[in-house]
């Protein structure tokens, strides 16, 4: 993440603007052109910006998937032990924190989905269960998010 750089295990969460460590975005580039639709290239023809000939029918989307650490005031502090002791900021400060990270996410993608992939039992059980319940009260105020939960652990 370019806001909140760190190794994964040494920075988790969020800072206070909104910014989460471990920040990736994937885009997926999809062009479909038909053979049908290709007149046939001779060295006259003048070819469009993906080397295609110029009035061919094709069409073009993208799929853009960003993953970050949660998006709320938390860390978790690296020791020799297998799972490091989690400290999570206290509920009522959460709030703004999710709420400007997700307003950037769709300022910048427009439409946003949040698919919560963490365990919602055990140790991460209260790290979901506030994310959750943050999430849903920002969903209500900001046009163009959806929050899904979808325990990973419990389904594949």
């Amino acid at each position: 993440s370019v806001q909140r750089a760190g190794t994964r295990h040494w920075r988790r969460g969020a800072d206070t603007e909104g910014h989460v460590a471990n920040f990736v975005e994937s885009e997926q580039i999809l062009e479909v052109v038909p053979a049908s639709a290709l007149p046939p290239a001779s060295p006259s023809t003048s070819m469009d910006l993906f080397g295609h000939p110029q009035g061919g029918r094709h069409a073009l989307a993208s799929f853009v998937q960003v993953r970050g650490s949660i998006p709320l005031l938390w860390t978790e502090l690296p020791n020799v032990n297998y799972k490091p002791k989690r400290v999570i900021a206290p509920p009522e400060v959460q709030g703004p924190v999710l709420a400007r990270h997700m307003t950037s996410l769709v300022e910048q993608y427009k439409g946003v989905i949040a698919i919560n992939l963490i365990n919602q039992h055990g140790g991460e059980g209260k790290l979901a269960a506030l994310f959750g319940s943050e999430a849903e009260a920002v969903t209500h105020t900001l046009s163009g998010l959806r929050y899904v939960a979808f325990d990973f652990h419990a389904n594949c």
